[in-house]
């Protein structure tokens, strides 16, 4: 990310498949690429671009509260009117 290695594994996939569970931490949001080397001992490598982008922070969540909150109440005053 940003031109910097932010994990590395180096292991061989089983049949089917593998995974790697890894969580970005708020600090490493923004353009992000994955890279996949040496595939199957050939030197071949390929890649994926990404942006990772932050969870729901509170001012959002307190924004859509309100939002939905305000949704409800003026459609309650047209309806009982």
């Amino acid at each position: 990310q940003n031109g910097n290695e932010i994990y590395k594994k180096s292991s061989n996939a089983k049949i089917g498949g593998d995974y790697v569970d890894y969580t970005f931490t708020d600090s490493q949001k923004g353009p992000t690429t994955i890279q996949f080397k040496n595939l199957r001992g050939t030197g071949q490598q390929t890649q994926i671009s990404l942006v990772v982008a932050p969870e729901f922070g509170t001012l959002t969540m307190l924004i859509l509260v309100l939002a939905i909150t305000t949704g409800m109440i003026a459609s309650r005053q047209k309806f009982f009117r």
